[in-house]
């Protein structure tokens, strides 16, 4: 499916550039890692505000997409995105695309182990 889709790219035009992100980090990271992006108040890291006009689907998709607990870890809720009740751009695939794509760009600002380290209360 991938080279299908650079194939598609170039026949339009575009120059393609594969970068690997490398393995998904723990969803408990990207959860720590997201509450310091979003509460703005890290000067090592970008301020990221997602325009709620056009961006409406990963807006709803992130807010769809919950967290819970599997053997004390948290864990990202996925479980809408095998609902067939819920349409495919309210389930939490564009959320996940948006963390394939931020995560690996600015984790490296913060040190390892203020991701790793941290812990967080599971209640």
């Amino acid at each position: 499916p991938k080279d299908a889709i650079i194939g598609e790219f170039k026949e339009q035009g575009w120059k393609v550039k594969v970068i690997d992100c490398g393995q998904a980090p723990s969803h408990e990271s990207r959860y720590i890692f997201y509450g310091k992006l979003y509460k703005e108040d890290d000067k090592r890291l970008p301020v990221i505000r997602i325009n709620e006009t056009t961006c409406y689907d990963l807006i709803t998709s992130i807010n769809n997409a919950g967290i819970r607990t599997d053997r004390h870890r948290l864990e990202k809720d996925k479980r809408p995105e095998v609902n067939k009740n819920v349409n495919p751009e309210d389930a939490t695939n564009l959320s996940e695309a948006k963390d394939s794509l931020l995560f690996p760009m600015f984790k490296g600002r913060i040190h390892a182990n203020s991701l790793n380290d941290m812990s967080v209360p599971i209640r």
